[in-house]
């Protein structure tokens, strides 16, 4: 076959997104009690239903001219159905960059709501991985959105000069690490009227579904052009 080279090449990137963050990013993820971003797709939509768009995007590693791994973008875009009715969903993944935004990779959260607004779909996003910089934390008590889990890295980054200066680095560290885990709980976000409600995860795709349902009808109705600009 002609393409066969480039069939090739095209499942092998798309194994590389499959492993998201790789295993110590995923491993983060366990200890923490969560499901994997693909996983929670899975679950929240119909069984098979979603079609992933701009699962190739990433940063690309080469070597002497030759791919030798791609870190995929961390947000995941595409469709999917709920209850046999279409959905555009977005969604984070924390094991890649600890779920900080990627400037190289393009607009992909714009390109979904550019879809949804054209086709007059429901726009569904799971966040996983935003709500302020550990030091927005410190300064605000609270998350912007819950719940934004605090990483090492990011920790380590923010405080490098409290941590140095320490008799314990690691001690200091850990210590700084407890304090910002604390205030990312979500009460403390729902307190302050950030979000409207808080829920039982496995309460997700009912609701979810209920919303696709309330949505669809309104939304076919809404015609006329996107209000957002052209995006290739």
């Amino acid at each position: 076959m002609v393409w066969q080279p480039e069939i090739e090449e095209m499942k092998r990137r798309r194994a590389f997104a499959e492993e998201m963050g790789g295993e110590a990013g995923i491993a983060e993820q366990r200890r923490r009690g969560k499901l994997t971003v693909r996983e929670r797709i899975d679950l929240i939509t119909d069984g098979g239903s979603f079609q992933e768009i701009g699962q190739l995007a990433g940063a690309a590693t080469y070597e002497n001219d030759k791919l030798v791994h791609v870190r995929p973008s961390n947000m995941i875009i595409g469709l999917g159905d709920l209850n046999g009715r279409k959905a555009v969903l977005t969604a984070g993944d924390f094991t890649v960059r600890g779920g900080a935004s990627d400037g190289g990779i393009g607009n992909k959260g714009g390109h979904a709501q550019k879809m949804a607004l054209d086709w007059k779909l429901p726009f569904i996003r799971l966040l996983d991985a935003t709500g302020g910089s550990v030091k927005t934390f410190e300064q605000i008590g609270r998350t912007y959105i819950p719940t934004n889990p605090v990483t090492p890295g990011g920790v380590s980054a923010a405080y490098r000069r409290v941590i140095a200066e320490s008799d314990d680095p690691e001690a200091k560290q850990a210590e700084i690490e407890a304090k910002l885990e604390a205030l990312s709980s979500p009460f403390r976000t729902a307190e302050a009227f950030n979000i409207e409600d808080i829920i039982d995860p496995r309460e997700s795709r009912p609701m979810v579904s209920e919303f696709v349902q309330m949505a669809q009808p309104m939304l076919e109705t809404q015609l006329g052009p996107s209000p957002m600009p052209y995006m290739p």
